[in-house]
């Protein structure tokens, strides 16, 4: 467990009691899923953490990145790209186009957001999120 980030953060806790994994706080360039606080990228579902997701920005994400969240078997995926909403390159975008999964890119705040409120709903989704320049 790291040591919570001396920065405001921004609530995300859900009135939902909801058994899994979510987002409680985001704060400048990290966020916090139950005690735990995460300074690196990382991927999330309801069911596991895995942290330390290789890319950092959205110009280094590659194929190899996403298919790390693929094989988790969400029905949709959110990737975070860190303080603004940035498009991975577009041969990365082509080399998921046959997944047969949505994928959604926003901001990682956004992402965050977002997956709580899949997550309050049932939803089997799966986010990676960048952080370090939120």
């Amino acid at each position: 467990m790291q040591n919570p980030p001396k920065t405001a953060a921004i609530k995300l806790e859900s009135e939902n009691q909801l058994p899994g994994y979510q987002f409680h706080s985001v704060f400048e360039n990290s966020v916090r899923i139950g005690p735990d606080y995460y300074r690196n990228s990382l991927i999330i579902t309801p069911e596991t953490i895995i942290p330390n997701w290789p890319p950092t920005v959205p110009e280094h994400l590659t194929v190899e990145d996403l298919e790390m969240i693929i094989a988790l078997q969400p029905e949709l995926i959110l990737v975070g790209t860190g303080s603004v909403l940035k498009f991975p390159p577009p041969f990365v975008l082509e080399g998921i186009a046959n997944a047969g999964l949505g994928i959604d890119f926003m901001d990682s705040r956004a992402a965050c957001r977002t997956y709580n409120v899949l997550f309050a709903d049932g939803r089997r989704v799966a986010a990676g999120v960048m952080l370090n320049d939120l």
